[in-house]
C-alpha cells in the first residue's frame, strides 16, 4: 500500500517518462535508496490498530490488546458506558494514540525551540563551534571574519528579494496589476537578475540555506494543537492586563516578538555563513582549488544537511524527544573522523587548548567517544518545566536569586 500511494503522488510528466521507458507503470528502486528519493510518512503507534489481527507481530498484538483494554475499562467505569457502548469507545484507540502522540510532540517541539533558537548560549556557541571548525579546514581567520561578514549581509538581501519577487509574481498570477502589468515584469526581472548576480546564489540554488534545525517547530502551525490550546486559553488570558500579557509573551519569548525573530535568523545564518566561507576557501585558495560541485558536497558534509531524512525508527525517537538532536550527533561523526584524516596536527593541537587553555565549544564535543557511558535517551515532553529554566529572561531572574 506504502509503494502504491508513492506512485500516486508522482507527477504525471513522470509517469509517463517512466511508461516510456519501462513500457508499464513500474520502476525499480533500490530500496536503500526509497526514503531518500521519495520521503516517508512518519512512524505512529496509532498504525498498529490499522492492520489486520495477522499482520502484527507479538509487540503490537500487546499494545492493541493494552490501549483498547485501557480505552473500554474507562468508559465502563468512568464514563459508566454499557458493554456495546465500550466497546464502540474502545474501537477509538487510533484516533487518541495519535491524538496522544501530536500532543506530546508539540511538547516537545517547544522543548527543542527553547534549547535552540531561545537559548540564546546555543547560537553563541554553534557559532565559536563554526568558526573553529573553518579554521580546522585551512581557512584563515581574516577570511573568515570576511566573508561570513559577507554572506550575512547578503543572505539577507537574497532572501528579501526572494520574497519581492514572489509577491510581484503573485499579483501578476492574479492580474492584480491595476494597468501596470510592464513595469512589475520589468521590476522582476531586474530583481532576478541581482538575485543571479549575489555572491551566496550558487549557494542558495543548491540548498545550502538551511531550515531551522531539527524539526524545533520555528514555524506556527494554525491547525496544530499548540495553536488550538492558544485559542482556547484566549477566553481566560482576555481577562487579564494587556501589559502583563506582553511582558509574559516576551518572557517566553514567543514567536512573534522582534527577539524571537533576530535569534531564529542567527540559528539559520550562522551555519550559512560558514558554508559560504568554506564554499569560497575551497574554490579560490591557491594551493589546489578544487571543483565547485566538488567543494560543494564536501561544504554539504562540513556542516550538516538536516533536510536528508534519518531511518525512520530514528526520526520517530527524534519526534517523540525520547532521544533528541539524533541528526546533528549521528551526522558529526563523519566531520569529526574526516577532520582526524586530512588535519590530524590541528585536531590534536585543539583538542590540547581546549583541554588546558580554553573552554570553547568545539565538534569534539559531539564525538562518540567522549560519549561511552551517557544516557542517549531523554525524558521527550517531560523536560519542558526544566526547559523554562533556560529561557534568558528567568535565567537572569534565577541567576540574581
Amino acid at each position: 500500500p506504502e509503494l502504491r500511494e508513492i506512485y500516486s503522488m508522482l507527477p504525471k510528466a513522470t509517469k509517463d517518462h517512466i511508461r516510456e521507458i519501462w513500457g508499464k507503470d513500474e520502476m525499480l528502486i533500490d530500496v536503500a535508496n526509497l526514503d531518500i528519493a521519495f520521503g516517508y510518512r512518519k512512524k505512529s503507534l496509532s498504525t498498529v490498530f490499522d492492520k489486520d489481527e495477522a499482520e502484527r507481530n507479538s509487540l503490537e498484538k500487546l499494545f492493541h490488546f493494552v490501549v483498547t483494554r485501557m480505552l473500554y475499562d474507562y468508559a465502563r467505569v468512568m464514563k459508566h458506558m454499557s458493554v456495546a457502548d465500550a466497546e464502540t469507545f474502545s474501537k477509538s484507540a487510533a484516533v487518541r494514540v495519535r491524538r496522544a502522540e501530536n500532543m506530546w510532540q508539540a511538547l516537545v517541539h517547544e522543548v527543542k525551540d527553547i534549547y535552540v533558537v531561545k537559548n540564546i548560549t546555543t547560537s553563541l556557541d554553534n557559532i565559536k563551534s563554526n568558526y573553529i571548525m573553518l579554521m580546522l579546514y585551512g581557512v584563515p581567520v581574516m577570511d573568515i571574519v570576511k566573508d561570513t561578514t559577507v554572506a550575512w549581509i547578503e543572505a539577507s538581501k537574497y532572501r528579501k528579494t526572494t520574497e519581492e519577487v514572489a509577491l510581484l509574481k503573485a499579483k501578476l498570477a492574479k492580474g492584480y496589476t491595476q494597468g501596470s502589468t510592464k513595469r512589475i515584469e520589468n521590476e522582476i526581472a531586474r530583481l532576478e537578475s541581482n538575485l543571479s548576480n549575489s555572491p551566496v546564489h550558487e549557494l542558495m540554488v543548491a540548498g545550502m540555506m538551511p531550515t531551522i534545525v531539527e524539526d524545533v517547530g520555528a514555524v506556527d502551525d494554525p491547525y496544530s494543537y499548540k495553536a488550538g490550546f492558544i485559542h482556547k486559553m484566549e477566553k481566560f488570558t482576555n481577562k487579564i492586563n494587556p501589559h502583563v500579557k506582553n511582558v509574559a509573551k516576551h518572557v517566553y519569548m514567543a514567536h512573534d516578538t522582534p527577539q524571537y525573530k533576530v535569534l531564529s535568523q542567527i540559528t539559520q545564518l550562522s551555519d550559512f555563513v560558514g558554508k559560504y566561507a568554506l564554499y569560497k576557501h575551497l574554490t579560490t585558495r591557491k594551493h589546489n582549488p578544487i571543483a565547485k560541485d566538488v567543494a560543494m558536497q564536501e561544504v554539504s558534509d562540513a556542516f550538516i544537511n538536516y533536510d536528508i531524512p534519518m531511518h525512520r525508527n530514528l526520526q520517530y525517537l527524534d519526534d517523540m524527544g525520547f532521544s533528541m538532536f539524533n541528526k546533528y550527533f549521528l551526522r558529526i561523526q563523519r566531520v569529526i573522523r574526516g577532520r582526524f584524516i586530512h588535519a590530524s596536527g590541528k585536531m590534536a593541537g585543539m583538542m590540547f587548548f581546549e583541554k588546558n587553555v580554553t573552554n570553547l565549544p568545539t565538534i569534539l564535543d559531539s564525538s562518540v567517544l567522549l560519549r561511552f557511558g551517557n544516557n542517549p535517551f531523554s525524558l521527550g515532553a517531560l523536560n519542558y518545566p526544566s526547559a523554562l529554566g533556560e529561557l534568558p529572561a528567568l535565567k537572569m531572574v534565577s541567576s540574581i536569586f
